[in-house]
């Protein structure tokens, strides 16, 4: 739920085409202010993957926010954009730069984790 409030406020859901994805689950948004958000989730619990992302339009900048922690099953020491996760809901994630090729982004997605991409088309 964390993840899905910072991936869709007042956001309409996107077509999404995905090939060989494995256990990775994903959602395409368009915020209201026009951003385009990905968010991924690997339910592997063994194994990490790399996803490569075509966004179908040139991009300027993409930045990443990652949920963590130190099993599926963790309830403490859970981390949004590196900060802490509490059940007082005062945090400050911050996102991480994702390099960029034209069109192409490629992220790595460790073992039960998930990220929220936000993608800034030229």
């Amino acid at each position: 739920m964390l993840m899905f409030k910072q991936l869709a406020p007042g956001a309409t859901v996107l077509p999404l085409q995905m090939t060989g994805a494995g256990k990775v689950t994903a959602l395409a948004v368009r915020g209201s202010d026009g951003t385009l958000r990905l968010g991924l989730v690997n339910k592997d619990l063994a194994r990490g993957v790399r996803a490569s992302i075509d966004a179908g339009r040139d991009l300027a900048a993409a930045s990443v926010m990652r949920l963590a922690g130190p099993s599926a099953q963790a309830m403490s020491d859970v981390t949004l954009g590196g900060a802490q996760v509490d059940t007082s809901g005062e945090r400050k994630p911050r996102a991480e730069r994702v390099p960029v090729t034209d069109r192409d982004i490629a992220l790595d997605l460790p073992a039960a984790s998930a990220a929220l991409l936000r993608l800034n088309i030229q």
